[in-house]
């Protein structure tokens, strides 16, 4: 089986984790502004997505 086809969310969340890494070392070096990399890092890096918070509503009993 074609290893492209399959997915290991031990090996994505390694994938993550090391761009995280990266980022933040570019980002200590200079090499990118803040906004450089939340442009780069597309929509859930906005500041309007991560900035928020979930909030778990209760359901109305039900009579």
């Amino acid at each position: 089986m074609d290893d492209k086809l399959t997915f290991d969310p031990t090996e994505r969340r390694a994938e993550k984790q090391a761009q995280r890494d990266a980022d933040a070392e570019a980002l200590a070096r200079g090499d990118v502004t803040r906004e450089e990399l939340s442009r780069a890092n597309g929509l859930f890096s906005s500041p309007m997505i991560v900035n928020r918070h979930v909030v778990r509503r209760s359901r109305p009993r039900s009579k």
